[in-house]
Parts: C-alpha cells; sequence; structure tokens
C-alpha cells in the first residue's frame, strides 16, 4: 500500500476494520485480477475486398505487465443487425498477438463493429471488452451512391407528414437520372413506409409519406434500393423538429443527492444517434423556485451544484425546437452522507470532502474511505462525522496515471458514495520517429528510424507497431480512441465515449473539466464491492486459458466424476499429420490437454476407456468456450456517403481497385493469374441406388461437428423449413398429397423417400409387404448425434432422399458413440506478413493506389531505444501520415505521429522528405 500524507479535521479511529476490508479486497482481486485489451488497426476505413490489419496487447489491468491468464483473445466481426458475421481467435505471445479480417465477397457495406476480448474477461462484463465502430462501404465500380438528403416535418391530426427530397450522385458527382428505385421506412426490423420512384433528370426524388405518432426516432431508418444492380443504402433517419428526441440523464457526484447538503450533479444529454448534444435551461422546484442554469460544456456534458430542500422536488427544463421539456431529478435522500472531490483547484493536491446531515452526525458511527487505482488500493482510514464533516488533502504524486476511485463504506460494510477522478502526469514513453535519407520519390525504398525512451529519457525495449497511410485516401484522426486514451480512461468507463483522444490532445483547465465531468457522468466499471463482500467468495464462472489447451470433466451414468479414466485426443493436420495425444482424468473426473499445437483450423476428436482400455461409457463434458452475447452500444454511425464534405474519404472510395476474385487474396498471389472463366452450372447431381436428384441442401462436417450431440433430426428441422414428421405427404413429386395412417420423414408436402446411409438405405419393407415403413428412417435420424456423421445432402429427382456419410461406415446400425465427441474449437488466425509491392522505379507504369503504405505490427526496441523499418513509397507524389503506438509491457506506453512528404521528381530541384 502507499503511504500518503493526510490532513483530517476529523481524528482517523482505530484502522482494524479498514484491514478487513482491504484485506478482502486485495483477496478478491488476487483471485479475480482484471485485464485491459487495445487494438491497433492499419487505417480508420475499409472498402469491400480490403484486408484489416491489426495489433492486440494484452495486460494485467494493474500493472501494465502481460497478462498470463489468456492465450488467445477471440474477435469478432459484427454487422449493424448484431450478427457475428466472422469470429475466431488470435494467439498471443506474452501479452502480444496480429492478426487480419479479410473483407471478402461474403462482407456487404455497412456498419460493423469489432469486438474483442478473453474468455477471462467475460468475468467482468462487456463494459470491459474492446470494441471500435468503423463503416464498411462500396468503391466506386461497385455502383456506389452519394446521397443527399432534405426533409421538412409538418404536425397533422393523424400523425407528421414528411415530405423528402432525396438526390442521388455517383463518386464523380455526376447525377443519377432516371434510375428505379425503393424507398424504404423502417423502425427497427418494422416497415412503416415503401414506395417505387424514378429519378427525375437532375437524380431528384420527392416522397411525402406519415410518420405515426408513437414512432420511435431512434430507431428510424431510409433504406433505398437501386433496382436495377440490388444495390441496397441504408441511414438512420431522424425527423428532428418537434420530434428531436433528447436522452437527459442525471448522475449526483457521490451517487444520491441529500437534503440540506450541497452537491455537484453531472448531467449527460444523448439525441437519437447515440452521441452527446448541446442543451441549456433551467433547474426549477416544485415550488416555481429557479434553483440554477445548468448548460453542456463538451459532448453533452456538463455541471451544476444544488442544495435539495427537504419539502421541494427538482426537474431540468429546456426548451427544443419551440417545445418545452421537463426532466425529473434524482429524488433526495432525506438524511445521509454527500461526498465531493476537488481535482481542480491545485495542480499537486486533491481535497475530500466528505458531509453528513445532523442527526448522522450526532450518532457518531464510524465509517471507512478507501482509495483505489490501477487496481490495486493505495490507501484505507477509518474516520467519525460527529462534527458532520471531514476534510482530506492528498497529494497527487502519490498515485499513478489513470482513475482514482474513492469509496466510502459504513460499519456494515455497505458503499454509501462513490467517486472517480482522473489523475495525469504525462508520463508516458516518448517516441521519436526520424528519416536517416533526406531526399526521396515515388516508389523509392524508404527507412525510418524509431527512438524510444521513458518519461525520465531511459531507452526502452518495446514492441511497437507502425501504420504508414497516404494521406491523399486516409484522414487520421486525432481525437479517435488510441493506445493512451485506451488503456488510461475508456477501458474503465461505461457506455460509449466520444473523440476519447480529445481528452489528451492538449494540457489546459478546459480540457481538465471536461475530463471531470465525463468522470461524473460515465462513472467506472472497477471493483465490485458488493461482490468481494459477500460470505461465501465468488467463483469465475469463465476459465483464464493460459495456453492452448482443452480441458473438461468425465462423468458416469450416476452423474459421478469418472476418475482415472483414460482419454485419447486425435486430430489431422497437414503441417503435423495425424496428431495423438492421451491424458487421465483425476478424481474430480477433470481432464486437461496442455500445450497443443497452433493450428488455423483443426478438429478434435476424443475418446475416453476405462481402467481395463474398454469403451467407456462415461459423458464426455468440454469446457467450450462460449460466446457473450452482442449488445449494442446505442451510436448509430451514419454512413460516409451522406453529405460527403471530406475530399480524402470521396478519393479513398473513388480509387481505382485491383482485380477481385471470389476466394483469392490477390496479394497471396505468387505467379501470374489468369483470367477467371466462370463457369454456369445448376446444382449438382448425386446418383446413389435406385435415386437420382439435384442436391437441394448439404450439411459439411464443420457444421455437424459444431453441432456437437444434436440429432439429426433436430439439426435438419432448425435449418431446413417444413422439414419433420406429418401423416399428410405426396410419395413423389408427381404424386398428390393424401391422409396416411403411418408417419413419415417430409419436407413440406413430399415425403422423404429414403435415408441412404453409407450407401445403405433404410426403405425396410413393412410388415404386410405393401410398402416401405418409414419409422425406420425416422428412429435412425432421431437417434443419430450431428458428431457421429460426416456429411449429409437433402436432394429431390423423382422422389426426396437424404444421404448421410457417417464416421464410422457402420451404415444404419450406427449408433451414438458415448465414449467418442468430435469437437471443433473456434479457428486461430495466424500472423501473415503484410503484402510489401516492390517497384521498379525505372517502370512508367502506374500502380493501383494503396491507403496503407505499410504496417509494421511488431516492430522492436533494442536495449538502446532504437529499432528501424523500411518500406516502398507508392508511385506517386503526396502526404503520409506515420502513426506508432507500442509498450514496453511494464507499465509504460506511449504514441506519436508524423508527417512524411514525397515531392515529384524534378530534374531540376531536389526531392525532399521530412517526418514532423
Amino acid at each position: 500500500m502507499v503511504i500518503v500524507a493526510l490532513k483530517l479535521d476529523a481524528v482517523a479511529q482505530d484502522t482494524g476494520a479498514v484491514k478487513k476490508l482491504i484485506r478482502i479486497a486485495e483477496d478478491q482481486r488476487a483471485r479475480f485480477p482484471a485485464e485491459k485489451l487495445y487494438l491497433q488497426f492499419d487505417r480508420p476505413n475499409y472498402t469491400t475486398y480490403d484486408t484489416i490489419w491489426f495489433k492486440a496487447s494484452l495486460f494485467n489491468a494493474a500493472t501494465y505487465s502481460p497478462s498470463r491468464l489468456s492465450s488467445k483473445v477471440y474477435i469478432e466481426l459484427i454487422n449493424d443487425s448484431s450478427s457475428v458475421v466472422n469470429r475466431f481467435a488470435i494467439p498471443m505471445v506474452s501479452g502480444l498477438g496480429q492478426g487480419y479480417i479479410v473483407l471478402n465477397e461474403k462482407i456487404n457495406d455497412g456498419t460493423y463493429t469489432v469486438r474483442a476480448y478473453t474468455n477471462w474477461m467475460q468475468n467482468f462484463g462487456d463494459d470491459t471488452y474492446f470494441s471500435k465502430q468503423f463503416y464498411v462501404g462500396k468503391p466506386s465500380d461497385q455502383g456506389s451512391w452519394l446521397i443527399s438528403e432534405q426533409h421538412i416535418l409538418k404536425t397533422l391530426p393523424q400523425g407528421n407528414e414528411v415530405s423528402i427530397a432525396l438526390k442521388l450522385s455517383n463518386l464523380n458527382n455526376a447525377v443519377i437520372p432516371y434510375r428505379d428505385i425503393e424507398l424504404r421506412l423502417t423502425e427497427g426490423k418494422k416497415t412503416l413506409f415503401k414506395n417505387n420512384y424514378l429519378t427525375s433528370d437532375g437524380g431528384n426524388i420527392i416522397a411525402n409519406f406519415i410518420l405515426p405518432k408513437k414512432a420511435d426516432t431512434r430507431q428510424l431508418s431510409l433504406l433505398i434500393t437501386d433496382k436495377t444492380n440490388k444495390n441496397k443504402y441504408s441511414f438512420p433517419f431522424y425527423p428532428g423538429g418537434q420530434l428531436q428526441d433528447i436522452d437527459l440523464q442525471f448522475m449526483p457526484e457521490g451517487g444520491n443527492l441529500v437534503n440540506g447538503l450541497s452537491s455537484r450533479v453531472a448531467f449527460k444529454a444523448i439525441s437519437e444517434d447515440g452521441l452527446g448534444t448541446p442543451v441549456n435551461g433551467k433547474i426549477l422546484s416544485n415550488t416555481g423556485r429557479e434553483v440554477c442554469n445548468f448548460a453542456t460544456v463538451h459532448n453533452g456534458m456538463g455541471s451544476f451544484f444544488i442544495m435539495p430542500q427537504a419539502s421541494e422536488t427538482y426537474a431540468a427544463k429546456y426548451e427544443l425546437n419551440g417545445v418545452t421539456h421537463s426532466v425529473p431529478l434524482p429524488l433526495a435522500q432525506p438524511s445521509g452522507l454527500a461526498l465531493r472531490v476537488d481535482n481542480l483547484s491545485s495542480p499537486d493536491s486533491l481535497y475530500v470532502y466528505i458531509r453528513t446531515t445532523p442527526e448522522i452526525a450526532a450518532a457518531n458511527k464510524p465509517y471507512s474511505l478507501i482509495i483505489q487505482s490501477a487496481g490495486e488500493i493505495y490507501l484505507g482510514l477509518s474516520f467519525k462525522i460527529s462534527r458532520g464533516f471531514t476534510n482530506i488533502q492528498l497529494a497527487k504524486n502519490n498515485f499513478m496515471s489513470g482513475i482514482v476511485g474513492f469509496t466510502v463504506i459504513d460499519a456494515d460494510n455497505k458503499p454509501l458514495c462513490e467517486r472517480r477522478i482522473f489523475i495525469d502526469h504525462h508520463d508516458r514513453l516518448n517516441l521519436e520517429i526520424a528519416d536517416p535519407q533526406s531526399r526521396y520519390q515515388p516508389k523509392d525504398s524508404i527507412a525510418l528510424n524509431v527512438n524510444v525512451c521513458d518519461v525520465n529519457g531511459a531507452p526502452v525495449i518495446g514492441s511497437f507497431a507502425v501504420a504508414v497511410t497516404d494521406d491523399a485516401f486516409i484522414k487520421a484522426d486525432p481525437l479517435a480512441d488510441n493506445i493512451v486514451s485506451r488503456l488510461l480512461l475508456t477501458s474503465e468507463l461505461k457506455g460509449y465515449i466520444e473523440t476519447p483522444g480529445w481528452y489528451f490532445a492538449s494540457d489546459n483547465i478546459n480540457t481538465a473539466i471536461a475530463l471531470d465531468e465525463l468522470m461524473l457522468a460515465q462513472g467506472w466499471t472497477g471493483f465490485d464491492w458488493d461482490k468481494a463482500l459477500q460470505v461465501v467468495p465468488l467463483q469465475p464462472k469463465f476459465k483464464p486459458e493460459p495456453d492452448n489447451r482443452l480441458t473438461g470433466t468425465l462423468r458416469n451414468l450416476f452423474n459421478k466424476p469418472a476418475k482415472d479414466s483414460k482419454l485419447n485426443l486425435f486430430s489431422i493436420s497437414k503441417k503435423y499429420g495425424l496428431l495423438v495425444f492421451d491424458t487421465v482424468s483425476n478424481a474430480r473426473g477433470e481432464f486437461v490437454f496442455d500445450n497443443l499445437p497452433l493450428l488455423d483450423t483443426i478438429s478434435y476428436t476424443l475418446r475416453v476407456n476405462n481402467k481395463k482400455d474398454k469403451a467407456s461409457t462415461a459423458d464426455i463434458v468440454l469446457d467450450i468456450f462460449k460466446p457473450a452475447d452482442v449488445t449494442g452500444n446505442g451510436v448509430r454511425l451514419m454512413p460516409w456517403y451522406m453529405h460527403v464534405k471530406d475530399t480524402a474519404m470521396l478519393a479513398y472510395f473513388n480509387r481505382p481497385q485491383p482485380p477481385r476474385y471470389n476466394g483469392i487474396d490477390i496479394s497471396e498471389v505468387k505467379g501470374r493469374l489468369l483470367k477467371e472463366v466462370k463457369i454456369k452450372a445448376g446444382k449438382p447431381n448425386i446418383i446413389v441406388g435406385q435415386y437420382s436428384g439435384y442436391v437441394q441442401k448439404e450439411f459439411a462436417e464443420k457444421e455437424l461437428v459444431e453441432a456437437g450431440k444434436t440429432t439429426l433430426y433436430d439439426l435438419i428441422s432448425r435449418k431446413v423449413g417444413g422439414f419433420g414428421t406429418g401423416h399428410l405427404y405426396r410419395e413423389s413429386i408427381f404424386g398428390k398429397a393424401t391422409y396416411h395412417e403411418q408417419p413419415a420423414l417430409v419436407v413440406g408436402m413430399t415425403m422423404v423417400s429414403d435415408i441412404i446411409v453409407d450407401g445403405q438405405g433404410t426403405s425396410i419393407m413393412s410388415a404386410d409387404g405393401k410398402g416401405s415403413d418409414p419409422q425406420t428412417a425416422i428412429d435412425f435420424m432421431k437417434s443419430i448425434g450431428a458428431d457421429d456423421v460426416k456429411n449429409i445432402k437433402i436432394a429431390e429427382g423423382m422422389n426426396m432422399f437424404i444421404t448421410v456419410t457417417t464416421r464410422s461406415g457402420n451404415g444404419i446400425f450406427t449408433r451414438p458413440a458415448f465414449n467418442i465427441l468430435s469437437y471443433r474449437p473456434v479457428p486461430l488466425c495466424l500472423p501473415r506478413q503484410f503484402y510489401r509491392p516492390k517497384y521498379d522505379v525505372k517502370s512508367a507504369a502506374a500502380f493501383t493506389p494503396r491507403p496503407t503504405i505499410h504496417w509494421e505490427p511488431n516492430l522492436i526496441t533494442d536495449k538502446n531505444g532504437r529499432a528501424s523499418l523500411s518500406f516502398f513509397a507508392a508511385d506517386k507524389p503526396g502526404t503520409y501520415t506515420v502513426i506508432i503506438e507500442g509498450t514496453d509491457m511494464n507499465g509504460n506506453f506511449g504514441r506519436q505521429t508524423g508527417k512524411m512528404v514525397i515531392s515529384p521528381p524534378v530534374r531540376a530541384a531536389t526531392t525532399q522528405s521530412a517526418v514532423k
């Protein structure tokens, strides 16, 4: 614990209770150490078919050293419908990892979120996950449009009439005339309005519709569909005017208002798009008395002081678009404590003021103040408030940079007041970018030197990622989240934080005030005292993953642990061939396969035998990774193509594109790529025994393994509409559906004539010899597990039939193997080299523009704090932005940006390059 100098107006009491609290808290932290995760990307914008490059850094939250709890980080790409379109894991070594996401032909344009977390982080909630939201757009060669929208709102008795004017143009600002489009207004998934239009010769559309009075303006979207090529353009629609909706929230300092005690109240005004919005008004009592004025300072946030009275309630009144709104303040408590922390008056000290009502002061009960920061408890002290107040002065240099939390706890260990502040000592790493050569031309090889030292000037060994982007296409946002703002600020705050880099861009009083109000308004996802002080210590729901392992439990017929059972793990890899591992379950039936090889995609088969080395009846229960639920952050980004004013964005999406081929990454092609030959073919035809037909649906091995012990009947029922059992069906496609006493497998109204398992049919003659007995097929589908099968095809010709290929090859006699389990873990994304073209400087041929000129995810500085990298400039003059971020994984991290100018080649003059 750090010892700090205190100045108390009240004498500190016996600290035995505080020491007990600290022991409980430290024990809880030891068992639940938090992690912090940061991802650095090569650039902020992407188009379809681009590749997202990133580096991950995973820290112990208390020390900023490498986290030893997690050997992998799970990466998810989530679309604007909250569906995960890609999920994989990257291996972490000493807290560092790297990966990439290919935005292939399966990725449509729209708003996406990259979410990253470890299995262990799920114990702390999704506020601790890393997430980054961005828009993936279509480039011009895919028919991308620019859209301008204006509207007028008129209130009518039956609703609100909206007159909307749209103008459509291409990326060269040429209008789109005489184009058939569909315009649709939606509220979430519900369609409120739909109509077809033809654009005018100026690319314009005029539409009118009635907006229901109860429509949720936070969920409205306009969808434009180009009926010629089926391209879709969707964007949020905010009617504004008298329908503009603001969510005004109030957060009293310390947590509660108390009658008779002055308190600071923070507020935040959030507009329909989920972002802060300016607002101002007055605080009035229920008697009409004006208490004070309030106005936002930054990103919809502000604060004011109020002393509530016992006989009054309070509301905030403000006017918006001619409409007066009233929002009640939280009700004040009749008695209690008020906590105020002053972090702005002095550059060297902070002041803690604790006030209480007279009856609590007269009781003279003991209280505790706990101060914590960076995952550690800095100070704990006991005090009494017999005089009604306690003042504490603390030196700021006793705390690390970052968020500091203050909690007042009563004698029953109940937290009463909490407050978070931010302290910044400006002690980040100093990064210097320098180029050793002064002359560069397009296509030249460029060398950069990086020098890194700490705040005291000592050289630093660390790992850094460097991104070099072309300013003609990429406009770096200096206010966006970065490694400094993420680790010190946003990783410990609730909700969405706008422009977090702004709070570190300058050091002045206005920034300090805005940062303090951010801390008041959005709190901290820090230590949970209620959980820590529970009588029964909590056990982690989600286990750590310190290495690439597979764990689980064996249970016998009576659900008791199956101890001393032998397990074999089999897998086949292109790199290693047949892999075989074995282990033995312990007395609790638990087993572990440690340090499994890192392979991008792999399927495991587990087999368990008893002590006599015979097949066991024990159930294998794996500790399988369960993904976190997807929850939105309430922020709706406006697509880039709406009201375009950014010339760099326009150039980015309008740039020439390389050839694209489905399933092929052009950067990995080593030789000459032949022209694509498109073969038009129908559905594959299969012939099995007496049956012939076209495949309507196929289940591959990966999908079957992931379904686990789900029966084939249940799996197909979920995936194929109309599949099940029924009495009303036709026996062939030319037959007529009639009622049958004997139920059969059906797809819609068509009977499944046969299940052909490993080439053997299940169509067994009935007892009367008049036809087949469909019950055999039903029994088979309801008894066999999906992971016992390698492939399923549903085909239709003269008859509907299904082919099944089992793992054992035992045909219809295949039964679930209770001692065998197949499992396919989340695939791993292994590191890959960033594509680096080598230009022939003598060639005059044009090259495809590259928004990311170079990406270096693991630049290691030596003992002198130095490192170098090289890359090729593009084939045109311009300016580049160089961004470097990284850490020594020992508590220090930093960020630096620079500019590089590549001048055009001029014979009579020299080409100059500079990094600023």
